[in-house]
């Protein structure tokens, strides 16, 4: 009987240990949890901070789904070492563990980049259960916060810590807040949001440095200024794959995953060289979902299509409750936008070829079903008529908006710099799941 073992945390484990079950009833799967709970959802985790959420809501399935599925969970056992050739795993108590077939789909460690100092105590992402824990902790003891977010959710732990009475700094890349993720217009109208509640937004700026010795004391931003602050949450990140070395000669890469052997390592781990990398597609931005799955077929050794989701993230800040659908990325797109900052409402929608590509709705909770009902089955705008999102004859582009004099917010800019200068980059979405927007199939044949 074919033993199976898995190291992960998050929905790609619960997905791969579905796509097995559907065609191998027999095989022996052990689930290690290297975080000590069951497998969760990541994207709850700023909830969770705010206790809008417990964790145990926030997990993929109940503690009964694994004795129905036969799978045996391992939460208290840290992994220290795996041997490929020997097909072990070794334990901090010296125990080991036999495999046939290994998933490593999680080490349990994530991995700050792009920050001098970013190891120093005070100093978090907010990725795990446990960074949410560490942070509340952290909150008691310190008057300032600054936020460097890549994602929706991280504002959510923004606004959290503005209402324990914190001064909170929102540090921001772009020349837009996250409008990598929301664009332009609906960016800045979320900055003048945080800044009506009290928090701070500085734009077109990085954070390079955490000072201190030790521990966080202050920060420095890539034009020299240094602000103080015992608390910084940055969220740019990467797996570490501490227990096991890949011989790069041995492995074989796709989207999905990495294969050395029966070992099969997520793809979001930067294992191979700059000369050996993936094929050509944003692996940050593939679903856990259709990684898990793509994992689970090549295991169970039958074919499955990869369809590229449907691209959805819903927000919610403070008072304002947002959604992301579909493709905001279409140069040709024509942008139809509507501003209420009285209401605090929002609405943009990009139409491509006679047919809407993509939306961001801000306050417009009943016009999100809809909304997505016309995305996804490509329903052409003459076809809108009595719709909510119906485009009136008056409006214009964006540019044209009659609200868009009032759509700059006035929030810290900084002056942008010539290439030459080489301040660091602009930080990229990576925590998104589920962020890819075009239609796509990606078909595994094993």
């Amino acid at each position: 009987m074919k033993r199976i073992v898995i190291i992960g945390n998050s929905l790609m484990s619960i997905a791969a240990i579905e796509e097995i079950r559907s065609v191998d009833q027999e095989s022996e799967i052990v689930l290690f949890c290297p975080e000590g709970v069951l497998p969760y959802d990541r994207s709850c985790v700023s909830s969770i901070l705010s206790e809008k959420l417990s964790s145990e809501d926030a997990y993929c399935k109940p503690a009964s789904y694994f004795s129905e599925k036969r799978i045996n969970i391992v939460l208290d056992k840290k992994i220290v070492k795996v041997h490929p050739k020997r097909k072990r795993i070794i334990f901090e108590d010296k125990n080991q563990e036999s495999f046939d077939t290994l998933v490593i789909e999680d080490s349990g460690l994530l991995e700050v980049v792009d920050v001098e100092g970013a190891k120093k105590q005070g100093v978090f992402s907010l990725s795990t259960v446990s960074d949410a824990e560490k942070i509340s902790k952290a909150a008691g003891l310190c008057d300032v916060v600054i936020i460097q977010p890549t994602s929706l959710s991280t504002l959510e732990a923004a606004v959290y810590l503005k209402n324990l009475n914190k001064e909170v700094i929102v540090v921001c890349p772009e020349e837009s807040l996250l409008s990598s993720i929301v664009g332009k217009g609906a960016g800045d109208f979320l900055a003048n949001y945080l800044k009506e509640i009290g928090i701070r937004i500085i734009l077109n700026n990085a954070l390079v440095e955490v000072l201190g010795e030790g521990e966080a004391k202050a920060i420095r931003l890539k034009t020299g200024k240094v602000l103080e602050s015992q608390l910084v949450i940055l969220e740019k990140t990467r797996k570490e794959l501490f227990f096991f070395s890949v011989d790069e000669n041995l492995a074989e890469q796709n989207s999905f995953y990495t294969k050395v052997g029966d070992i099969f390592i997520d793809s979001s781990f930067e294992i191979l060289s700059k000369g050996q990398s993936a094929e050509d597609s944003d692996i940050s931005n593939l679903s856990l979902d259709e990684k898990g799955k793509m994992i689970g077929a090549a295991i169970a050794d039958h074919r499955q299509s990869y369809q590229q989701p449907f691209k959805k993230v819903i927000f919610s800040l403070g008072d304002l409750s947002g959604c992301v659908l579909g493709s905001l990325e279409n140069e040709s797109a024509v942008e139809y936008e509507q501003i209420d900052r009285v209401n605090r409402t929002y609405k943009k929608i990009f139409v491509a070829d006679d047919r809407v590509a993509g939306a961001v709705l801000i306050n417009f909770a009943q016009e999100v079903v809809q909304a997505e009902d016309i995305i996804k089955n490509k329903i052409n705008i003459s076809q809108l008529s009595g719709h909510a999102l119906e485009l009136k004859k008056n409006n214009e582009h964006c540019e044209c908006n009659p609200f868009q004099s009032n759509s700059t917010p006035e929030v810290e800019r900084v002056s942008v710099v010539s290439s030459q200068q080489n301040f660091a980059d602009v930080a990229d979405s990576h925590n998104i799941p589920e962020a890819q927007t075009e239609d796509g199939v990606y078909s595994a044949d094993h």
